[in-house]
């Protein structure tokens, strides 16, 4: 048995809005889009891609009525999602005006330079370049 992959489902309160900032702030792309049945201007789910890298937007109620057990929880999470990029100093640059930082640009205890911002909706993401051996 192989891993083939992960991609982050992303509770979230309007799909719309949350692509707008992940295609604006980070250069994701659509992939593809569930409208709702009962409204279809508005997305129950999205896909995105840039790269190498995916992640799924799901509206909070199609999210719950996905996973029951997540009725009640907050949009955002107790976790940071960590994004691997070859040239941080660029892209810090391009985004600083357009989130909201968490921690500026630092060199962690394992040698990497990253930078902590947080989405429209709560989570948490560090952008980090490895360090050159």
């Amino acid at each position: 048995m192989a891993f083939t992959g992960l991609v982050p489902n992303l509770m979230v309160e309007n799909v719309r809005e949350s692509i707008v900032f992940y295609s604006h702030v980070l250069g994701f792309a659509v992939v593809s889009d569930v409208p709702n049945a009962d409204d279809p201007s508005v997305l129950n789910w999205a896909m995105l891609d840039r790269d190498d890298v995916n992640i799924m937007l799901q509206a909070r109620a199609s999210f719950n009525e996905d996973v029951p057990g997540t009725t009640g929880m907050p949009v955002g999470a107790s976790l940071t999602f960590y994004l691997s990029v070859t040239d941080l100093d660029a892209l810090v640059e391009e985004i600083r005006p357009r989130v909201t930082v968490v921690q500026d640009v630092h060199q962690a205890w394992y040698g990497a330079m990253e930078f902590y911002f947080r989405d429209p909706n709560g989570y948490i993401w560090c952008v980090a370049q490895p360090q050159s051996t």
